[in-house]
């Protein structure tokens, strides 16, 4: 398995789990902000919906359905521009970076350690949400 492989699969993890933070932390506007007809005025509070992100057919093709080559284009790894695991802005969660890392060390330890199989094609998974609080998790099938 490649390091490419691997990051393939890490991204579509964060992407789909967007439970660990369903929101990004509060953003509040420095003056009166009109963004798509709305008007908000200043020191509203912000903050972006990751789970509206990560599963907008606008931004991604069947999103519900966990798919990590969506992260590769000719052989190489790309990040779509609606992938935000870790937040946006100034304030985004600062060891992001160091979190890649922790997950690819994980996930290349597993690999190496533990034999994986593929699933039934006819076995199904849904991706789409229960509502516990400010949080999201994968509902039961």
């Amino acid at each position: 398995m490649t390091k490419v492989r691997v990051d393939q699969i890490g991204y579509e993890l964060t992407r789909v789990r967007v439970d660990l933070a369903a929101f990004t932390v509060p953003h509040t506007t420095e003056k009166e902000t009109t963004l798509l007809g709305f008007t908000f005025p200043k020191k509203s509070v912000i903050r972006a919906n990751l789970y509206s992100a990560h599963m907008d057919p606008k931004y991604w093709e069947e999103p519900h359905v966990f798919n990590p080559d969506r992260f590769l284009k000719d052989e190489k790894l790309i990040r779509n521009p609606a992938y935000m695991p870790f937040g946006i802005g100034p304030r985004k969660f600062v060891a992001n970076r160091m979190a890649e890392l922790i997950q690819f060390v994980t996930f290349s330890n597993l690999v190496r350690r533990v034999s994986f199989e593929k699933e039934d094609p006819n076995e199904t998974h849904t991706f789409q949400p229960v509502y516990e609080q400010i949080t999201l998790r994968p509902g039961p099938d």
